[in-house]
């Protein structure tokens, strides 16, 4: 459990180390939030489709099968190529930096714990740090509320499978 939280923090210290970049990007190309997200509806459909979602599936496919693909060869490899495609995947030149930064964490993670879980719970609270930037961005407090609720559920189903299983 101590290393859930040490690794929430450091999605969290990541999080607002590289939040700069991705704002700087965002003002640079002028991307706004969707209509969805700012919608009524759009806050539990967001909490799921940017928070937990992806994070599942995303670490499931770079870390779990690409990563782990790699891992015989090199885990340095399987890091940097793991990274790589994580930023490919999310396909836009607003965001490139930052997934790369953030996939060599999830890389590293993943090298040091060899537990994707680790993975899944940093990537979620990045996730929900990013929702919640949005709800502050337009003065919306229930994207919080939600962001939070989301995060602390599915951090509390993981720290209790992880405790469960060690």
């Amino acid at each position: 459990a101590l290393k859930i939280v040490c690794y929430i923090g450091i999605a969290v210290i990541s999080y607002f180390l590289l939040y700069p970049v991705v704002l700087s990007f965002n003002k640079l190309f002028k991307i706004a939030p969707t209509a969805i997200e700012i919608s009524g509806v759009g806050y539990l459909y967001s909490a799921f489709s940017r928070v937990i979602i992806p994070a599942i599936c995303e670490e499931l496919l770079f870390r779990g099968i690409i990563y782990k693909g790699l891992e015989n060869k090199s885990k340095q490899l399987a890091i940097w190529v793991s990274a790589i495609m994580f930023s490919i995947f999310h396909m836009s030149k607003e965001q490139m930096l930052y997934p790369l930064l953030m996939g060599l964490l999830f890389g590293v993670i993943m090298a040091r714990e060899n537990n994707i879980i680790y993975c899944i719970i940093v990537h979620i609270t990045n996730n929900a740090l990013a929702l919640t930037g949005i709800g502050f961005y337009f003065n919306h407090w229930t994207y919080y509320l939600i962001a939070t609720v989301a995060l602390a559920l599915f951090l509390s189903i993981f720290i209790a499978i992880s405790i469960k299983n060690t």
